[in-house]
Parts: structure tokens; sequence; C-alpha cells
């Protein structure tokens, strides 16, 4: 069935709602595929069903919460989102298998579960839904939080978890701005959002998804205050860069993001503890040094960016 979906073509589905497909398709998606979706049949059905979701939501043309989709996909998305719940925020270790079913490997979860995060991420449907985005935005923390520094449960940005979670943190601003076909940072103009949505609303729909990536970044960049060596595997240089790169995507051609950016990183530094007498400072405190400098230098290499490309860029018509 996930390979027949595309077959029925995906731009079938007009301005106002879903492809046809997807109302006929409702015994298929409920209860079989949301039980998948919920772990409640296994790994294999849990990963059969997010390759359904993937080749069901580009059927959405723009309200996911209304006729077929709304009986098909979202209950799909959202069965998802609560296995996401399931995972403990910032911990990849035993918490993590405990709170899922026993033949289910956390890693291998945490992975099916990005690629619907991204699939999510890339559809302006789907961000659009304001029954549905909370508990996206919410999911894609709780991933980061698991694959990045603190969580360690695959701290790898080259195509590892930790990557792929920054690839779905960047998939917004692709989705909203479907012209863009530079590689590197540059004037992207204005997003285009789903049909008929004003520039404004799509901004702060942008704006909102942006603060809960900066709220996030912080508590999955910070280092464990009792590391004594880093783990083999991890290139903190190389992350530093890749969160670099993720600010400049979600800060080109957007002053008031670059200002939340700044904002948030000026938060940061107002819980420095006082640094007369290092000898007194514990491991929480030189934690929290390392996480502003990486920050600061990440936010500092996202500014140069946007602001070379800014005046590289020829002056508007």
């Amino acid at each position: 069935f996930e390979e027949w979906l595309p077959m029925v073509g995906f731009g079938s589905a007009g301005l106002g709602g879903s492809h046809p497909a997807l109302a006929a398709s409702v015994s298929l998606f409920v209860p079989l595929g949301a039980a998948s979706a919920r772990l409640e049949l296994g790994s294999e059905a849990f990963e059969a069903a997010a390759f359904l979701l993937e080749a069901a939501l580009p059927l959405v043309a723009s309200d996911l919460a209304a006729g077929g989709a709304g009986a098909t996909v979202a209950p799909l998305l959202a069965a998802f989102m609560e296995t996401c719940a399931r995972l403990p925020e910032g911990s990849g270790g035993a918490g993590a298998q405990a709170s899922l079913e026993q033949h289910a490997d956390v890693a291998d979860v945490v992975g099916v579960l990005l690629s619907v995060l991204h699939a999510a991420f890339s559809s302006t449907a789907a961000l659009a839904c304001d029954s549905l985005r909370p508990k996206l935005l919410a999911a894609g923390s709780r991933l980061l939080l698991l694959s990045g520094v603190r969580g360690g449960l695959e701290v790898d940005c080259e195509g590892g978890l930790l990557g792929r979670c920054f690839d779905a943190w960047e998939a917004p601003i692709a989705a909203f701005r479907p012209d863009e076909s530079c590689d590197g940072p540059g004037p992207m103009g204005l997003p285009t959002g789903p049909p008929g949505a004003a520039a404004g609303a799509v901004e702060e729909l942008l704006g909102g998804i942006f603060g809960q990536l900066l709220g996030t970044l912080p508590g999955a960049l910070a280092l464990n205050p009792g590391l004594a060596a880093l783990p083999d595997g991890w290139d903190l240089s190389r992350l530093r860069a890749r969160v670099s790169q993720l600010l400049t995507v979600w800060c080109d051609a957007s002053e008031a993001r670059t200002e939340a950016m700044l904002a948030s990183l000026q938060g940061l530094c107002a819980r420095l503890p006082p640094m007369q007498d290092p000898s007194a400072l514990d491991g929480v405190a030189w934690s929290h040094l390392e996480l502003v400098l990486s920050l600061g230098a990440a936010a500092a290499e996202a500014l140069a960016a946007v602001r070379d490309a800014a005046a590289e860029a020829p002056p508007p018509p």
C-alpha cells in the first residue's frame, strides 16, 4: 500500500484538501496503522507504518485535520507522537529502553521517529495544523535531547541520529520556501507557505518553531558536569560547525529570528556564575561556561554568514 500511494499522483489533491485515496483507505490506517505506530505490532510494523506516513503526507494539500487526511494521516501521525512521548527526555540509556516494548531497541525506535519527524517537518499541512504542531515540536525537542550530547544516544552529526535530527529541524525552512535552490546561506526571500497563507502568519509560525529549537539546544548540547573524558567518536568541533549551519539556515533573511537567537544567548550568559575565583567553580558551572562559549561561537559564525550573504545580495528592484 505504501508503494501504491505515490502512484495515485501527488498533484491531484487540489487546493482544498487531500487525495480521495486517503478517504478510501480508512480501514487500513485505523486501527492497523495507528497500532503499528504505537509499537503494538512489533518493530517491523512500526517501520512500515513510518513508510506509509511518508508516502501519505504529500497527498495532503492544505488541511491535515479535515476530510480523508483527518481520518487517516492525522491519527497515524498522532500515534507516532504518542510513542515519542514515552521516551524519557535527555536519557539514551536504560530508562529509555524500559519505557518501550521489550522487543524494540531504543536507537532503532528513535531512528524511525526521526524519519517521521522529518516527513512531518517537511509538510506545510502538518506544521500548520494547530492540534498537531505542539506535539510535533515536543517530539522534535525530545529526540534532539536524546540524540544530543547530554542524552548521548548517538552523538554523530555526519549521518548519525544527531545529524538526522538537525536535518529534521532544518526542514521547516525548506518546506515554507519551496523555491529555494541555493546550497549555501543566502537571501531566500519571503516564504510562500500554504496556499493563501499570509507571509506574516508564516513568519509567526516559523518564529514559534525556532523558539522551540532555541529552548532545546542548550539542554541537548551541554556536557554532563561529571564527564571526565569525551567518548570515542565525539567530534565537538564538527558539532559546533553543524550547529552554526543550523542557526544560519534559520536566521537567514529574518531579523526577528536573528534577534531571538541573540536574546537566547544573552539569557544563557546572564546565568553564568561569577568567574573571579575559578577554583570555586564546580562541574555544573564549567559545563555551562563551555555551553555559552560553544553556542556563542556558533551564533557568531551564523551572524557573519547571514550578514555576508546580505551584503553580497543584489539590491531589490
